[in-house]
């Protein structure tokens, strides 16, 4: 099985093989990626349009290690650039498709900060490996064998150290 440094360099060598793969291995994400920030009803568009501006870009990416994470970063470029253009989707009933006022208020947004700070302030007083592995996880949205593949640990030890870190986040935040 080749890795994504091997796969981005063939990719950029014109192999439409490595390209599949790459493309394989990431429209599941892409797709949760588009899903968890309501533009679910456009997912496979937009999911298409991301991988368009990869393959047009792919010489820009200076470390192919990073390929997922470059990707994200096309992805979330692409979510700015439609809520510019068509305000932020309310959430709820897709079939509505209704838009909803894309500023929040100053309540929404002291609340929205506070939370954030107190969720920040808690993965900081995390364990070094728990912190790590909730990083990878649920910001870098990395996998389970990835993250256990980039620590050296096992996949079980990966699990056991999620879990006990969003245990303790829950009770620090209260949630």
């Amino acid at each position: 099985m080749q890795t994504v440094t091997e796969l981005v360099r063939e990719a950029r060598h014109g192999s439409s093989e490595a390209w599949n793969v790459l493309i394989e291995a990431s429209t599941g994400y892409l797709n949760a990626y588009f899903s968890c920030h309501y533009l679910g009803h456009l997912t496979e568009e937009l999911t298409q349009e991301t991988f368009a501006r990869a393959f047009q870009r792919i010489n820009e990416l200076k470390d192919p290690t990073r390929f997922r994470n470059w990707l994200t970063g096309i992805a979330r470029n692409l979510r700015h650039d439609y809520w510019r253009k068509n305000g932020r989707y309310e959430p709820g009933d897709p079939d509505e498709n209704a838009l909803a006022d894309p500023t929040p208020s100053v309540d929404e947004i002291l609340i929205e900060t506070e939370r954030q700070r107190q969720l920040m302030t808690a993965v900081e007083s995390l364990p070094t490996r728990q912190r790590q592995v909730v990083i990878l996880r649920h910001v870098n949205g990395w996998s389970l064998d990835q993250i256990a593949e980039e620590l050296d640990i096992s996949k079980n030890a990966v699990s056991g150290s999620l879990y006990q870190a969003l245990k303790k986040l829950k009770k620090v935040v209260g949630e």
